[in-house]
């Protein structure tokens, strides 16, 4: 009998800065039981990627957990993903740094757990065109990305049950569509729905496959989860469902399948990433106007052919709609620049002979003009500074959050490198410079020293909006604004103790995260006003005569 191949690839993470006990809850109730299972069923084969942040977690706090995933991957049960070592949107981060962060998950993986990765996890399934250019040049073949993105290309859903091909630059990569289907039955639904949708596939023809590839989080960190799927038993019923079915169902890994399968042709993807995230990329007006024509073509029951045609944003909108992540962004640029500087200078030191990097320094010898091991203790932070979580809002807090913020956005870990690569300035230094830093067309005024960061935008009142104290490695006026979203509208509507949906997507099971909206509590509409100016200091206003400040 024909079979049909399913992969079941399962993504792992939490963000730099967030809370240890968030750490802790998600092994305990999520990342741990998924492994147990996974070893009582050994003819299951599955995909596994955790970011680095959890692997550095794992390594303090349950070095066991590591060493049973290697014995798993040894008698090849598991495949390991590469990725952004911090979980990185590659697009956002400049190029240079975005093979630095998969080349360091690259030698992590084959250090810790024996095998040298072929295919990565992408931060978010962010696409552009031009991270096949980067992928390819980090030494890997393929990356799962979300259906909904071969769909955007005009691709049909009856097509999407195998990897194409795309290139940038003439640089290939393998391409496989995870499917959405899967994604909101599992484990959302109980296995038979996931048993029924291989069936569809498998009646097509041979050599088919369905990709399932989501957030390890979904097994026992979302609301209800754990319960669903192990007090009540549905991972333990759906793994069983596939021993039963394996006959015409095979697991298979990513490695597998394209040493098995030939690609299923060429294509190009468009600048984009899953729905939802596209969704909560756009302004909030546009937002309102597109949650509006999905349900109007919902209504009309035509939202599966036209609603691959309503892209919504893009990633980089969020950089746009919040000033806080645009400047963010600019600051993680600008220290980025300053480590690059000198990582050029210690090439050329390197060149000269100047930098001896085999044979340690003579006792008395004077010190190598660049510290080489600073320059990389610098770019570790920095790395550590791109993580994406606290760029974007969507239905996790995110850019909210202020523990998230506060290792990034208050600028922990990109001071902390800023003040490793200037370190060789000497004790005391300043410097000024006049540049658009906040790309808005207008130039604002750095001022630079080694006690502090004061930036300036003088075409905006004079505003202060970054005081960065070096010594307590901190940005003072890294507050946040309140911007209108469009789940205000339905604040007042939802209690603090209403409960979530009965069922997911197709009423069965738990529910999905994105079905299930809750208030913290009660009253919490009157707290959701925008400010009318941003949140900054020493903002000079000049008013007509008469006229009040809005």
């Amino acid at each position: 009998m024909t079979k049909t191949t399913l992969i079941l690839c399962i993504h792992n993470h939490q963000p730099v800065g967030n809370l240890p006990e968030v750490f802790e809850y998600s092994y305990r109730n999520a990342y741990l039981p998924f492994l147990e299972h996974i070893e009582r069923h050994p003819d299951v084969r599955i995909v596994l990627h955790n970011s680095g942040p959890l692997l550095e977690w794992y390594e303090e706090q349950a070095p066991d957990y590591l060493s049973r995933v290697r014995a798993l991957v040894e008698r090849g049960q598991v495949e390991i993903l590469s990725g952004g070592f911090y979980e990185p949107v590659l697009p956002s981060i400049p190029e240079r740094d975005a093979l630095g962060q998969i080349e360091r998950m690259n030698d992590y993986v084959e250090r810790v757990f024996g095998r040298r990765p072929r295919g990565m996890w992408l931060a978010e399934r962010v696409w552009e065109p031009r991270v096949a250019a980067t992928i390819e040049r980090a030494g890997l073949e393929y990356v799962p990305v979300d259906d909904h993105e071969f769909r955007l290309a005009g691709l049909p859903d009856e097509d999407l049950t195998g990897y194409f091909v795309t290139e940038d630059q003439g640089l290939p990569v393998k391409v496989f569509p995870i499917s959405k289907r899967l994604r909101y039955t599992i484990p959302f639904q109980e296995p038979e729905a996931t048993v029924a949708a291989l069936r569809e596939i498998q009646e097509r023809g041979r050599g088919l496959m369905a990709l399932f590839g989501d957030d390890g989080e979904k097994f026992g960190v979302w609301p209800g989860t754990h319960d669903h799927v192990y007090s009540g038993g549905w991972l333990e019923r759906f793994l069983r469902a596939l021993g039963e079915n394996a006959d015409w169902i095979e697991t298979s890994t990513f490695a597998e399948h394209v040493d098995r399968e030939p690609a299923r042709g060429r294509v190009y993807l468009p600048t984009s990433s899953y729905p939802e995230m596209m969704e909560w990329a756009l302004p909030t007006p546009a937002r309102r106007s597109y949650q509006r024509m999905q349900k109007e073509l919902e209504g009309r029951g035509l939202l599966d052919e036209w609603g691959p045609f309503l892209a919504g944003g893009t990633w980089k909108g969020f950089l746009s709609k919040y000033d806080e992540a645009n400047l963010m962004a600019r600051k993680m640029f600008r220290v980025s620049g300053k480590i690059a500087a000198r990582e050029r200078g210690l090439d050329l030191l390197r060149d000269e002979g100047s930098l001896p990097t085999d044979v340690p320094a003579a006792a008395g010898a004077p010190a190598p003009p660049i510290d080489a091991d600073a320059v990389d203790r610098a770019r570790v932070e920095l790395m550590r500074g791109q993580c994406n979580c606290a760029y974007w809002h969507g239905v996790f807090g995110g850019l909210y959050l202020p523990h998230l913020r506060s290792a990034i956005y208050i600028y922990e870990h990109l001071i902390r490198a800023e003040n490793i690569v200037e370190a060789a300035r000497g004790e005391t230094w300043d410097h000024a410079e006049v540049v658009d830093h906040d790309l808005d067309g207008d130039p604002e005024v750095l001022l630079e020293s080694h006690w502090a960061n004061v930036y300036v935008a003088p075409r905006r009142g004079g505003t202060l909006f970054e005081l960065d104290l070096k010594g307590v490695e901190s940005n003072l006026l890294a507050t946040m604004s309140r911007y209108d979203e469009a789940y205000h509208a339905h604040v007042g509507d939802v209690g603090a103790a209403d409960a979530a949906p009965a069922g997911g997507s197709g009423g069965e099971g738990a529910a999905s995260i994105h079905d299930s909206v809750t208030a913290k509590e009660d009253g919490l509409e009157r707290f959701a006003a925008p400010d009318g100016h941003p949140r900054r200091a020493a903002v000079d206003r000049f008013l007509a005569s008469g006229r009040r400040r809005e």
